[in-house]
């Protein structure tokens, strides 16, 4: 899946992204739990470990494919067009009735297409039923949309504050396909190094399927250099915000904005770290 919102610049060989975290140096689970908290009741409105980012692999890995029920968290954001329903975007499940994305895909004012609806337990767009070394999944379920809420200091120019949540009609049961990521609360968040193995994760061309979920492993680029790097596009690069690379790609855009960047604390919890923002860099 390719999104309209990529800007594909060609420098070298491999892929730089430009991941939004959220409102000055807060963590992305502070920035998101302020927002619920202003909608809901309850404070406790994230989940934990092992309530949250189920590893459905454990210690297993595979080349670019997954396995069905990988990543359950994942969403699809389904676009209404002349021709139908389009998937434009991506966002992650974080609890029973929100999807966490990017803003600048819900932005009304800047997309022509109304936002629907939102597709859960997806794996393969071409296919119903979705069997991939003899394990199947569920139907995929689309749920519609009660409200979207934008960051109050999103930035349209700059792409800073470059997250929404999407409330959802009714409240998610969750599934073995269908399972909330966990965010990095306080007592959990630990700083990203540049030795650290991260996964981004899509609907994209890994594989050769390009309807297909996949994966590919990132690592952290240094501040300045992605800074520097960026500054050549006109993009800048601030506190609350990291670059990642993936290992050589030889293709186009990977994925959409709002496809996961993660990482496995606990063990065998995942984690969302970031959310893939509009700047995609080939160098």
């Amino acid at each position: 899946m390719r999104s309209s919102q990529h800007l594909l610049l060609v420098i070298y060989s491999y892929f730089l992204f430009l991941i939004s975290e959220g409102v000055y140096s807060k963590g992305i689970a502070t920035t998101v739990r302020s927002l619920l908290e202003e909608n809901l009741p309850s404070s406790n409105v994230l989940p934990k470990p092992p309530h949250c980012g189920p590893d459905s692999l454990g210690d297993k890995l595979l080349l670019n494919n997954v396995v069905v029920d990988q990543y359950p968290w994942m969403a699809l954001l389904g676009f209404k067009g002349d021709e139908g329903v389009e998937f434009l975007c991506g966002g992650n499940l974080i609890n029973q009735r929100y999807v966490l994305t990017v803003a600048h895909c819900v932005d009304h004012s800047r997309r022509e297409n109304q936002l629907s609806k939102i597709r859960l337990g997806e794996y393969d767009l071409n296919q119903e039923i979705d069997c991939v070394n003899s394990e199947c999944n569920e139907k995929p379920v689309d749920i519609n949309i009660e409200a979207i809420i934008v960051h109050p200091n999103y930035n349209v120019r700059s792409h800073h504050n470059d997250i929404a949540l999407i409330r959802l009609a009714a409240d998610v049961n969750y599934t073995r396909f269908i399972q909330p990521v966990c965010l990095p609360l306080p007592e959990t968040r630990t700083n990203v190094t540049g030795e650290e193995r991260l996964t981004v994760a899509s609907w994209g061309r890994l594989d050769g399927n390009p309807n297909g979920k996949t994966h590919m492993t990132a690592h952290v680029v240094e501040q300045t250099d992605c800074a520097n790097m960026l500054r050549k596009f006109s993009a800048d690069l601030i506190t609350s915000q990291i670059c990642a690379s993936t290992e050589l790609y030889k293709g186009n855009c990977i994925g959409a904005s709002g496809d996961p960047l993660m990482r496995i604390i606990d063990k065998n919890s995942w984690f969302l770290t970031k959310v893939k923002c509009g700047v995609t860099v080939n160098r």
